[in-house]
């Protein structure tokens, strides 16, 4: 139980529905309109390239847009990830603020409080969630739908029990099946599509005078239970930020692949001699992702590593099977998204590990290369217009020029 007896995840939803707590300083602002900028230039990137197509579903309302959106922010994978908890915040976040957005203008004023109630949100109920409710649940819909009913209840302007209602009303609906993900085709894009649709949803429904589950934690039906949830942490600081946890995935390959991708063009750029063996380090979890058993390229570690032995740099990653026979994969003792590489050639042995996956230190002088790389080769020219966009929507700024600027871009 929690404080005065509550149940603790009521004391969560209190904590998370008092925006007074929310950190508003320069760093996370900074930070935010990074996560920002690489939300945009996916759905950019994926509006360009269908633009030959159009989508009954983003004309729909603000739920079929923003159901839209989310589709559209992750068709390359390459969305925002928070580590720690194993989601993909960004692209139910930013997709429920802009479905409001273009739709009803009294949304936009709030747009930058309910950008880091949502992160807040989505990396609180992911860590009292615990690691067991991962293993069965997709996080990224489960705490994502928390995290876009806090979002869109800011951006509505709810009052702190209208808030709390829709985190209640969410986390009674939410789901979504850890196999989505584990299919490596894109099946986890709808995933957060669901989350952003009943978060908001979900706030909606508050304003209008819904009824909740008051206590959905606990008992033989609540979410702990059904969830497979912990109830985790234990100390008395329920609510986390987000921001500073969510990381960008730099490199053209699956997530998980991000670590042994860097360790292994770390070590080509030090090694010049003939490549007689390579073996990769992975976790139990990590490996059962990247074993190339489906997804092709994209989610095959043994092919990303020997591209990237080849090439030398870790955004130029194109199938290469000049050194696919001497690269092996083995169980290690590693954090999962973590890597090591050991490789013999014909004068020696070396080894590099990758604790952290790269992505997450946005002051790093060659994170900022990759990042910049990353988004000039997915949109181009359009690159400076995006960065001008998420300035001025993270600065405050909500006139209906700036918004058309927003419609033009993500709608295409």
């Amino acid at each position: 139980m929690g404080q005065g007896d509550q149940p603790r995840g009521n004391v969560l939803l209190r904590e998370l529905s008092d925006l007074s707590t929310l950190d508003r300083s320069q760093e996370i602002l900074d930070r935010l309109e990074i996560l920002l900028t690489d939300y945009l230039v996916c759905v950019a990137h994926a509006s360009q390239a269908n633009s030959s197509t159009r989508s009954s579903l983003s004309e729909d309302g603000v739920l079929g847009l923003g159901a839209w959106l989310a589709l559209q922010s992750t068709q390359s994978d390459r969305d925002d990830i928070d580590w720690t908890i194993g989601t993909h915040p960004g692209s139910v976040i930013w997709s429920t603020l802009f479905a409001l957005g273009l739709i009803h203008e009294k949304t936009r004023t709030n747009f930058m409080e309910a950008a880091l109630a949502g992160f807040r949100s989505s990396a609180s109920i992911g860590n009292f969630l615990g690691v067991a409710h991962r293993a069965k649940w997709h996080v990224t819909a489960t705490a994502g739908t928390f995290a876009a009913a806090s979002a869109a209840s800011v951006s509505l302007g709810h009052s702190s029990a209208v808030h709390q209602r829709a985190l209640q009303l969410a986390g009674a609906n939410m789901g979504g099946s850890a196999l989505a993900p584990r299919e490596r085709n894109g099946a986890s894009a709808f995933n957060r599509s669901a989350a952003t649709t009943l978060g908001t949803m979900a706030a909606m429904a508050a304003i209008s005078g819904a009824a909740a589950v008051e206590n959905i934690w606990d008992g033989a039906f609540g979410v702990l239970e059904l969830f497979n949830a912990s109830d985790f942490p234990l100390d008395a600081n329920l609510a986390v930020n987000g921001v500073p946890t969510t990381a960008l995935r730099l490199f053209p390959i699956a997530g998980f692949a991000q670590s042994a991708v860097l360790a292994t063009t770390l070590l080509a750029q030090r090694n010049f001699d003939h490549l007689e063996d390579l073996v990769i380090g992975l976790s139990q979890d990590t490996i059962g992702w990247l074993d190339g058993s489906r997804g092709g390229f994209w989610w095959d570690v043994r092919a990303a590593v020997s591209a990237a032995w080849a090439s030398k740099d870790p955004t130029d990653l194109y199938p290469n099977d000049e050194y696919l026979d001497r690269v092996r994969i083995s169980t290690a003792q590693l954090p999962f998204g973590a890597a090591s590489i050991s490789i013999r050639t014909s004068t020696g042995q070396d080894s590099e590990t990758i604790y952290s996956p790269p992505g997450i230190d946005f002051q790093d002088p060659q994170e900022g290369y990759w990042r910049n790389f990353k988004w000039s080769t997915m949109v181009g020219n359009r690159l400076s217009e995006i960065e001008a966009l998420s300035d001025s929507l993270i600065s405050g700024e909500s006139g209906p020029e700036l918004w058309n600027r927003v419609k033009e871009l993500l709608r295409n």
